[in-house]
């Protein structure tokens, strides 16, 4: 049976979640806060599970593969992170020598009994060549070997030309995490859009019943609050009958509680990181879906871990003000 790797990232576990040694594609531009989510996910892996991280990417004499050690290094997890670095513009044969190299690094970690995070540059294995390398090892990594340990391969893209049209494999990924640049602009960290991230393990016979009602119960009130937008733009909330009212308010708590602070952002914001669990996660968006917490000022819920901290924050009004965050930074070097 297919087990949960628990990330502790309310998002990524109710409505993404990531089958232990499956594979998870993160897409979209640049600038939005990729390299904070993985970031964030090897914290979790090597601190909350006592797990290894290994990334392979690319590097232009040096520039980005140097950038990308530069930001694990300020966000903490550098000193956990094997890293594997090849060039973009090596031949097929070197390209495959530096999967090979990162697949065989994750194995041994692997072998330990360990966890691992395997955070693969996509540009690495652009070529059909290389897919056809990746899937065959990643076929013999799942069945010659039967340890307590599991590989889990994440595929993401560290270059501006993130276009998930020529990415044949995105289809094919166990769970994918959509990157919105309006998400972004709205401070709503991780900016991941809760409608178009999928996952096939989000089905009542991998995850239970009540996750699966309750991820598909958020996906529905954020479509009906999108939908009704232009009405309440035009006519105003209080315009509108109570029912759409009360769906585009619980829709503004459901968006809200899917933000949250990072443990690897907290150099930048002064504000510790929360793992949440998914138990946890699954019974506080359930009751906001209730009603429960409709008494709960909107604001609360955001940048928070639980739905009982939100509704603490509204009880005491935190007037401190987020200055420059590790995603705004991102944005402002990428652009």
């Amino acid at each position: 049976m297919t087990q949960l790797l628990e990330t502790g990232i309310k998002v990524v576990d109710l409505l993404a979640p990531v089958p232990r040694g499956g594979t998870l594609r993160l897409f979209g531009p640049w600038g939005v806060g990729k390299l904070v989510l993985v970031g964030e996910m090897i914290h979790s892996i090597t601190t909350c599970r006592s797990g290894a991280a290994v990334v392979v990417a690319v590097g232009e004499h040096g520039g980005r593969a140097d950038a990308l050690l530069r930001e694990l290094r300020q966000m903490g997890v550098h000193d956990r992170t094997t890293a594997i670095l090849g060039q973009p513009s090596a031949r097929s044969a070197e390209r495959a020598t530096t999967i090979e190299d990162g697949l065989g690094a994750a194995e041994r970690l692997r072998d330990e009994g360990r966890d691992v995070l395997l955070v693969l540059d996509w540009h690495l294995v652009a070529l059909s060549s290389d897919q056809e390398l990746l899937a065959r090892r990643r076929t013999s990594m799942a069945t010659e070997h039967s340890t307590d340990g599991s590989v889990t391969l994440t595929l993401t893209a560290f270059s501006p030309d993130d276009d998930d049209t020529d990415l044949v494999t995105i289809s094919e990924a166990d769970s994918r995490l959509a990157f919105d640049r309006s998400l972004f602009k709205q401070a709503m960290y991780p900016a991941i859009s809760p409608l178009l991230s999928s996952s096939r393990l989000l089905k009542p016979t991998a995850v239970g019943e009540e996750h699966a009602r309750v991820a598909e119960q958020v996906r529905d009130t954020l479509r009906r609050a999108r939908e009704l937008r232009g009405i309440v733009d035009t006519l105003g909330l209080n315009q509108m009958p109570a029912e759409d009212r009360q769906a585009v308010a619980r829709a503004a708590r459901l968006q809200r509680l899917l933000s949250q602070p990072f443990s690897v952002a907290e150099p930048f914001t002064g504000v510790p990181g929360e793992y949440v669990p998914v138990a946890e996660t699954v019974a506080g968006f359930k009751a906001i879906l209730a009603g429960r917490y409709d008494d709960v000022p909107e604001t609360a819920f955001y940048l928070v871990g639980t739905v009982e901290q939100a509704r603490k924050k509204g009880e005491t009004p935190d007037d401190r003000r987020l200055t420059t965050t590790p995603w705004q930074a991102q944005d402002e070097r990428d652009e």
